[in-house]
């Protein structure tokens, strides 16, 4: 395990989307693990949880940072 990075998740409307938005910059050229568990799809069924990983740039951004979750149907 590594630390935790505060954020907020939001669902898009046609539902095919969660964007994990960091509260706190990312640190440049980190390397960081995003675990998804406990989830359920609109009909309530359970979704295969699954880790993936990214490493974050070296350059400067002034827009913020979002991570998103998109469905491969």
């Amino acid at each position: 395990g590594g630390t935790p990075v505060a954020g907020t998740l939001a669902l898009s409307a046609d539902l095919t989307r969660l964007v994990f938005r960091p509260t706190v910059p990312l640190v440049a050229a980190a390397v960081y693990t995003v675990s998804v568990s406990g989830v359920t799809d609109a009909a309530g069924n359970a979704v295969t949880p699954f880790t993936s990983g990214f490493t974050v740039g070296t350059a400067v951004s002034t827009g913020g940072s979002a991570l998103a979750l998109v469905s491969w149907k």
